[in-house]
């Protein structure tokens, strides 16, 4: 690419950063064998004036899972683990909700989806679980799909797959994956530990949107703790190897050039070709996509491979993953046969500029100019508020025009249970009710005669979130959330516990 060229798109990576409201970015292309294009854009701190650079430190998300992936075939390479042997053999307590997955998956299952699983995102998000108590929870948490069947994301797969390596090495994750890939790989700023985070002089504050829509307003957020860490119970992220992983651009421009070279980091082999051929190749389709580039046929057979997704864009094949976590949004992709390269780190969480960056950069190699995907992406947001804000009508139906009769606020408090998922609390205070659940409290507005809907967090459950209540006779007995959103799901229902009395009711 010529130095006008780089120019141009430099500028362009930068007004679309600007439209989209970023606090900060760092972005990097790389290019046979060389960086084309590294730059650092905006304030990685808004309240300190403080400006990013490319040694700024990002948290990553579920960029991690590739790395997960990455130690699974070290150890397939030293012949003490194979992709698809039973992990039942490495990890004999591991259960599932049913028998089949529990005889028969493999690493390779957990690596790239095919669980049957929902996400039963807040079975491990925000709770006080360790990470072998969400191990042993995995019996509790029902599939809606048979095994191998659907592509479906499921972080805990990659916890799983993070325990089942402990298991064959006998340390921690976080030990195997320091020695195994950050050292060997030179990336001397990336790490695992949060302490390092939020004492690190260079680290991005984290930001999320304010309020729905394009030109949102910013807030500034706390760094992701899960409430074990919170509560002392644990010293790492029981989530660690599905996407807790914090780096800089420059360390993960190193991490992207190591799998366009193949395993090599240029003077020896680290995992051999035959397994990072492994790691690249789809394994499942998604769902049918109704992403912008799908629909229009730029990017087909949309998929999973080990740690990675992959399509093909525009003819070539193309592997890529991004990554989401409380206020920070990320994204890294190589084209193997163009030799290209790409990475963004944003302090932004779920930034709705990701794949039009990515797309615009994809675009400028294979000379492409004709697809305006700021106004696509915009759109697609629009949708998604749309279809979010008619969550409750769609799962409770229309609500009705006039209550009479219905039963005092007071009587639905309690705590709900149910295993698998930590208690829900609903209590009633200075005249209002509310649900308090991982680490949320949510005001909860009458709906219906047994219904109610609340106000979800962006990031994890946007729009109106509709909450059923059931009785038993005169008694509430249950109340439901529809936590999950794949096909084929309904809800997840938590019963009251029964060392609760209200209005005379002993349940």
């Amino acid at each position: 690419m010529k130095k006008e060229e780089t120019a141009k798109l430099k500028t362009c990576i930068e007004k679309a950063l600007r439209f989209w409201n970023a606090p900060s970015a760092v972005y990097g292309i790389v290019k046979d064998g060389e960086t084309v294009l590294n730059g650092a854009y905006g304030m990685r701190d808004v309240e300190a004036d403080a400006p990013a650079d490319t040694d700024t430190l990002y948290m990553i998300g579920s960029c991690t899972k590739a790395f997960t992936a990455m130690l699974a075939a070290k150890l397939v390479d030293e012949g003490r683990l194979d992709w698809d042997v039973p992990v039942r053999l490495y990890m004999p307590e591991l259960r599932f909700y049913d028998s089949e997955t529990t005889e028969n998956v493999t690493m390779r299952d957990l690596l790239c989806h095919r669980l049957g699983m929902p996400r039963h995102e807040f079975s491990w998000y925000r709770t006080a679980y360790t990470r072998p108590e969400i191990v042993y929870n995995l019996r509790y948490l029902e599939p809606n799909a048979p095994f191998r069947s659907v592509c479906q994301y499921f972080n805990q797969g990659f916890l799983a797959a993070g325990c089942v390596i402990e298991k064959i090495t006998g340390r921690p994750y976080e030990e195997s994956l320091n020695e195994w890939i950050f050292k060997p790989l030179g990336m001397t700023r990336t790490t695992l530990q949060k302490s390092v985070y939020e004492t690190d002089s260079n680290a991005a504050a984290p930001y999320e949107a304010d309020s729905g829509g394009q030109g949102r307003k910013r807030k500034r957020v706390e760094i992701y703790r899960s409430g074990a860490e919170r509560s002392g119970r644990s010293t790492e992220d029981p989530l660690a190897p599905a996407g807790m992983i914090s780096s800089t651009l420059t360390d993960m421009m190193k991490w992207v050039r190591f799998h366009l070279d193949m395993g090599t980091d240029g003077t020896k082999q680290i995992i051999s070709r035959e397994n990072m051929a492994a790691m690249h190749a789809l394994q499942i389709l998604y769902p049918e996509s109704e992403t912008p580039e799908a629909e229009k046929g730029i990017a087909l057979d949309y998929g999973y491979c080990l740690g990675w997704e992959s399509d093909v864009y525009r003819g070539h094949y193309h592997v890529h993953h991004s990554g989401h976590i409380d206020g920070f949004t990320a994204v890294c992709s190589f084209v193997p046969d163009l030799r290209l390269g790409f990475v963004m780190l944003v302090n932004y969480g779920y930034f709705p500029g990701l794949y039009d960056i990515e797309h615009r950069v994809l675009d400028a190699f294979l000379g492409e100019s004709g697809t305006d995907w700021t106004e696509r992406y915009k759109a697609e947001e629009a949708s998604s508020d749309e279809q979010s804000s008619r969550r409750a009508a769609d799962v409770l139906g229309p609500a009705p025009r006039e209550l009479t009769g219905v039963r005092g606020l007071p009587d639905y408090t309690g705590v709900y249970s149910r295993p698998g998922y930590e208690d829900i609390r609903v209590v009633f205070t200075d005249g209002r009710l509310s649900l308090l659940f991982a680490g949320y409290t949510f005001a909860l507005k009458r709906y219906g005669p047994e219904s109610f809907v609340f106000k979800g967090p962006d990031m994890d459950l946007p729009g109106d979130q509709p909450v059923l209540f059931e009785t038993a006779g005169s008694c509430i007995n249950s109340l439901s959330l529809w936590l999950n959103t794949e096909s084929g799901t309904g809800p997840v229902t938590f019963f009251r516990r029964s060392e609760h009395e209200d209005n005379g009711c002993q349940i």
